[in-house]
């Protein structure tokens, strides 16, 4: 073998290149060839929220050229040029010079000789946006070319886009015809005379209908290749009709025919009932003598790239699900053969798509949801699993997909705003791309339904039209107007402040932190914006607009979404307005302070978490494919040393301390060998369907995937006896639960450094009604939860969601020591010879190329992060090449060298030790809180151990806190106040929480007959001589006849209570003080300073003395008199006690006041 360093010189990727990809398909669908053992099933599609979290910026073709170029996949022509260029043009150029010179640069992908003669301007003009529009007919040698038609569209002194169709430039000797024009219509006429009747003349003096005829270049084959010279003639045999007929200018042959007076295929507009029972006006398209349910009258349409009916580029298109299962869905166009006959729910789909549409487009000049001009697709009949009705609609980054219901909703295409909620998604998704998690999720939810109920603007209420009665007491799945609706245990609450903010962990049990449940709070934020008397709905949605697709970012929370809506009402309407100072009070209005204030302190974004370098040596493993073997050496070695002849099937997998390699041998088993000693070789598995694994960076779990086409990743337990689970992997979207089930299986996979979420590629196969798309592209799953010491949800998100159809993505690697950073492969149909390797930063939000490539690299960080490994093609040889970084890890720095020969799958690797990121648990400290009387306002302080900020969410009670102030309201009861610290990168998420009672109105005593009444609460306990009286917990209470001190406190149902009431004294059934018949006794003096003297009757023997004060607290008490009958007072608090005296003849009672 020749795995031996050769000279680092530069090697130009000139080989013929392979489809890399292709080489990743796996082609067994066996079901028997299974692993074997028994695996808990984990299928984190079920409850999924958690979509679209990473998504950085669109990677498409326009990262790797200024141009990109869309292609027909049929003839391989080009039908969109778009120009991402900076190119400045300094002066002001017309529009034909700018045509001129674009053309000029792109003549060669065109395959056009000469543009300036070729493409000749036929028409210009300029919109109301400020963009000229160029229409260009092919020409050669000044004859038109027949289909070649293309549109330049320029703006800011740039040509943006080209589009339309054309032909390369035509291969015709000459351009001068053998036939004449008479004898071409002379053969026109004879072929038609034989299906029409043919008049003599047929000028009736009003209409005169002739021939015409025009020279022209017409292809008479579909590819493109059969250039003809070509008569174009317009044939009336009579009245009724006519023909066109091509007419070879040379040999007379007829090329092409066919009845034009007919055509009954275009644009209609129908009108048919709806779900509501409402007669809609949709618009639809008649092709080939059957209605479609497509529409092509907006603006977007494009009509020289569709193909209808399956391809509407720019349109409007309604199809049907059928019903199928969501595993095994299939689509089919809607048609009627009358145009008149539609089904209600195809209707109300259609025009809710044409609806959103319309409102995108005129409130925001908008050219479809992603701003491009894409197609608009929505399916209706979608079922769940089981074939049975579905109870969701969502948007899956692809079409807008119904559901009719089961439990909770009636067919959910009958309602305008969840149709308007769930593409504005699509809008959300090519704009702030707000993560679909905690706070950021929430904006994410809330703009959807923001727009969703502009879009349906006569209410505030969310999918009123579809829900079941009953099941939703208010009538609505959300209120804008009011969030909490029907109150926090009716289906359908929402908090509207931040005071009743729910801390929610980030699962899917709990909504991804509460994505659904914490979007009321700036739902009603922007409630209280547009009903505010200076805004209106008008000015409202033009804010948020803006700020949703100018100023929010992936991360942002609702502090962000605050300083972005009134810096977009500032912009709009000018600093300090009406406008402005409306967004701050409807986010005042919800507890959502400006960070600027004294509030309390925003949290911040996390940072990436930089691992500690690893102090090992540089090491290299590599497979030979020429001789089946491993080898590993020393990256400063010339010699490599072979470990293992078993074979290799994919990727090794290496701890990261270096010790372990782990890989499946051409056996399909897995297997791991040590690496150093003796390189000791041990054989994991003997049921042999295996084809590739991966071992977590400590080692404790593996990973495994089948050589089987399914879709699923198989994880070990190393720890725990080798407990083992399957993961389905999926793909998800933004409904609870709603996954689009197209994944086929992965390939390439590797752990992240927490040991918790595996990031892999996934081969995934789309049907649609004009085929079946296929691509790669890459997941990230949560396999682990370190905390819990378990396995994980299985929750997926995706690094993109915006691939564009001929892009794949794939063999994603970690940077060694920056989480964040990731390398993988990526192809585009459009250069189908190219591959590139690609870095992104899914935290900077970056992404760039780091190589131009002739075959997917399998790419890998080497120790430092300061090189890029990488497969490549020498002619049909197989060999390594790396590239040096830049410190941003995903950029070049220089050219690639190759490295070794006769290899692939090398792996960087070091034997030292690290520490490796984990998150440490932390603790919130937060003091007990004393009770407090009703509108009482006040700081509340917590602190993290982390150090990080903690914030507070009220969990129940009649209280608002705005960052750490918190204002109690009126109503009496408990408050239970929650501190909490969201985690980063660093450290897990933890919280504390106190509860204190908004204390009761003091109740007041007054005497009706025989009883005592209490007043000023709702529920009481009654005290007599400061205990409590068993059961009296009425407003009403009659004494004993045994008398004595009688208070009373008001109590609310969950326990709290008042001060005690002013006391009464009974005794005997008399009501009173003072005077007392019974027991003659002497207190003086009254009042008194230290001392306090008693005299009973003789006979009369003192027991005790108790003082209360007046609301019958007791303050003092005596069982003995001193040698002159008297008491120490000295100990009392100056004022008014009830003294009551205790004897061998009774109880009495005496006021007193101590001096």
């Amino acid at each position: 073998m020749r795995l031996t360093f050769i000279l680092l010189l530069f090697i130009t990727t000139s080989a013929i290149a392979q489809k890399g990809f292709e080489r990743k398909l796996k082609l067994s669908t066996d079901k028997n060839h299974v692993p074997k053992g028994d695996f808990l099933e984990i299928q984190g599609e079920r409850t999924d929220k958690n979509t679209r979290q990473l998504n950085p910026k669109g990677l498409s073709t326009r990262l790797i050229n200024k141009y990109k170029v869309t292609k027909d996949p049929e003839t391989g022509r080009v039908l969109m040029i778009e120009n991402f260029s900076n190119q400045d043009n300094k002066a002001r150029l017309s529009a034909q010079a700018l045509a001129t010179n674009f053309l000029a640069e792109v003549k060669a992908t065109l395959q056009i000789e000469d543009p300036n003669q070729e493409l000749v301007i036929q028409a210009t003009e300029t919109d109301e946006i400020g963009m000229t529009h160029m229409q260009l007919q092919q020409k050669y040698k000044n004859i038109p070319v027949y289909g070649g038609e293309i549109w330049l569209h320029s703006k800011d002194n740039k040509i943006q886009t080209l589009n339309g169709r054309h032909f390369p430039t035509p291969k015709l000797v000459s351009v001068q015809p053998r036939l004449t024009e008479a004898k071409a219509i002379d053969i026109a006429m004879a072929d038609v005379s034989k299906k029409s009747i043919v008049q003599k003349t047929i000028s009736n003096g009003f209409i005169k209908q002739d021939h015409s005829s025009e020279l022209l270049i017409y292809y008479a084959d579909e590819k493109g290749v059969d250039a003809r010279l070509t008569y174009y003639l317009t044939i009336r045999p009579n009245i009724l009709e006519r023909w066109v007929y091509f007419v070879d200018a040379n040999s007379g042959e007829i090329l092409r025919k066919f009845n034009h007076t007919c055509a009954l295929d275009g644009p209609f507009t129908a009108n048919a009932k709806d779900l509501n029972n409402v007669t809609r006006t949709l618009n639809i398209q008649q092709f080939g003598g059957t209605y479609y349910m497509i529409d092509t009258q907006r603006p977007m349409y494009n009509i020289t790239t569709s193909k209808l009916p399956d391809t509407p580029v720019g349109g409007i298109m309604t199809i049907d699900a059928k019903n199928t299962p969501s595993n095994n869905t299939k689509y089919s166009h809607i048609v009627s053969s009358s145009g008149t006959s539609w089904n209600t729910t195809s209707v109300s789909a259609h025009y809710n798509a044409g609806v959103c549409y319309d409102f995108y487009r005129k409130i925001f000049n908008r050219n479809s949801l992603d701003g491009k001009g894409s197609t608009i697709i929505s399916v209706i009949n979608i079922a769940d699993e089981d074939g049975k009705g579905m109870d969701n609609a969502y948007w899956n980054g692809a079409f807008m997909g119904y559901g009719n219901g089961r439990d909770f909703f009636k067919p959910l295409a009958g309602a305008l705003d969840v149709a308007g909620h769930e593409m504005t998604h699509g809008v959300v998704e090519a704009s702030a791309r707000l993560e679909y998690q905690n706070q950021s999720g929430a904006l994410n939810e809330s703009f959807a339904d923001i727009f969703g109920a502009m879009i349906d603007r006569d209410d505030w209420t969310m999918g009123e039209e579809v829900v079941k009665p009953g099941v939703y007491p208010s009538g609505a799945l959300r209120s804008l107007q009011n969030p909490n609706q029907g109150g926090k245990s009716a289906r359908g609450y929402q908090p509207k402040i931040m005071s009743q903010y729910e801390y929610l962990e980030n699962t899917e049990e709990e909504d991804n932190g509460g994505v659904h449940v914490n979007s009321g709070i700036p739902n009603y934020a922007f409630y209280l914006f547009a009903t505010n008397a200076s805004v209106g709905k008008d000015k409202a949605e033009q804010v948020y607009y803006r700020a949703l697709t100018k100023y929010l970012t992936r991360t942002s929370k609702f502090v962000d979404a605050r300083l972005a809506v009134v810096k977009a009402a500032a912009d709009l309407y000018g600093a300090n307005s009406a406008v402005e100072n409306a967004a701050k009070a409807a986010f005042d209005g919800v507890g959502i302070a400006d960070p600027s204030g004294n509030t309390g302190t925003p949290t911040p974004n996390p940072t990436p978490q930089t691992i500690p370098v690893n102090n090992g040596g540089d090491f290299i493993l590599v497979f030979d494919p020429t001789d089946d073997k491993l080898y590993n050496a020393k990256t400063t070695d010339t010699q490599f040393k072979a470990i293992s002849s078993s074979g290799c099937l994919s990727k090794p997998s290496i701890t990261d301390d270096g010790q372990y390699a782990y890989f499946v041998g051409k056996d399909k088993n897995i297997r791991r060998i040590a690496l150093s000693g003796t390189f000791k070789e041990d054989k994991l598995t003997s049921d042999a369907v295996w084809d590739n694994v991966a071992i977590s960076k400590d080692g404790k779990r593996v990973a495994g995937l089948t050589n089987e086409e399914e879709p699923y990743m198989y994880v070990f337990d190393l720890e725990n006896n080798g407990k083992s689970a399957k993961f389905k992997l999926y793909n998800p979207t933004y409904s609870s639960g709603v996954s689009t089930g197209e994944v086929l299986y992965a390939d390439s996979f590797e752990w992240d450094y927490s040991g918790e979420i595996i990031i892999y590629d996934a081969f995934n196969s789309l049907s649609s009604v004009s085929g079946t798309i296929e691509y790669w592209d890459v997941g990230l799953i949560r396999v682990w939860d370190v905390a819990k010491k378990t396995f994980g949800d299985g929750k997926i998100e995706k690094l993109f969601t915006d691939l564009e159809e001929g892009e794949s993505i794939g063999n994603p690697s970690l940077s060694k020591n920056t989480q964040n950073v990731i390398a993988f492969d990526y192809y585009t149909s459009e250069e189908p010879d190219t591959y590139y390797q690609i870095g992104v930063d899914i935290e900077n939000n970056d992404v760039d190329i780091i190589n131009e490539n002739n075959d997917i690299g399998y790419p890998g960080y080497s120790r430092l992060d300061d090189k890029l490994l990488f497969n490549a093609k020498k002619g049909n040889q197989e060999i390594v090449k790396y590239i040096n970084l830049d410190k941003n890890k995903i950029s070049p720095s220089g050219s690639a060298q190759e490295w070794l020969t006769d290899a692939k799958w090398a792996v960087w690797y070091s034997q030292g030790s690290r520490t490796l990121p984990t998150k440490t648990d932390q603790t919130v400290t937060f003091g007990a809180i004393s009770d407090k009387i009703p509108g009482a306002s006040f700081t509340l302080t917590a602190t993290a151990s982390s150090k990080l900020p903690v914030q507070y969410a009220i969990e129940s009670g009649d209280a608002i806190v705005n960052g750490s102030k918190i204002t109690l309201g009126t109503k009496a009861g408990k408050v239970k106040i929650q501190a909490f610290q969201v985690g980063s990168n660093q450290f897990n998420s933890a919280s504390a929480s106190q509860t204190f009672c908004i204390i009761p109105t003091t109740p007041k005593i007054t005497v009706s007959g025989n009883n005592l009444v209490a007043s000023g609460g709702t529920k009481y306990q009654w005290y007599l001589d400061g205990a409590a009286v068993n059961g009296a917990t009425q407003s009403t209470i009659t004494p004993t006849n045994a008398g004595g001190i009688y208070t009373v406190r008001s109590l609310t149902d969950d326990g709290c209570a008042s001060a005690l009431s002013t006391a009464v004294e009974v005794k005997a059934a008399i009501l009173g003080t003072e005077s007392d018949e019974h027991i003659k006794v002497s207190i003086y003096p009254n009042p008194a300073s230290d001392e306090l003297k008693i005299e009973l009757p003789a006979g009369i023997v003192f027991k005790e003395a108790t003082f209360y004060s007046p609301n019958g607290v007791k303050a003092m008490q005596a069982s003995k008199l001193s040698s002159n009958n008297s008491f120490n007072i000295s100990q009392l608090a100056k004022g008014l006690y009830i003294l009551k005296i205790e004897t061998s003849q009774g109880s009495l009672s005496r006021k007193i006041v101590r001096e």
